[in-house]
């Protein structure tokens, strides 16, 4: 479930709090807007015991943020 109370918009994102009905596990979840007019999201947790890892070299370059 998506609280919409913790909905932060900026420019070329959101963020809010996502949590699991089940378990009650908190998570962040992150809508960016990109210049090719295509959308990345990402779900991590709220507050993890370790930094997720990223793969490098998953994607050719950063992806460029757009409005």
């Amino acid at each position: 479930m998506l609280h919409l109370n913790t909905l932060k918009v900026e420019p070329s994102s959101i963020e809010a709090e996502m949590v699991n009905t089940e378990n009650g596990a908190r998570f962040r979840f992150q809508l960016f807007a990109l210049q090719d007019k295509t959308f990345r999201m990402k779900i991590n947790e709220w507050a993890p015991l370790k930094p997720r890892y990223e793969v490098p070299y998953a994607l050719q370059g950063e992806p460029v943020l757009d409005k």
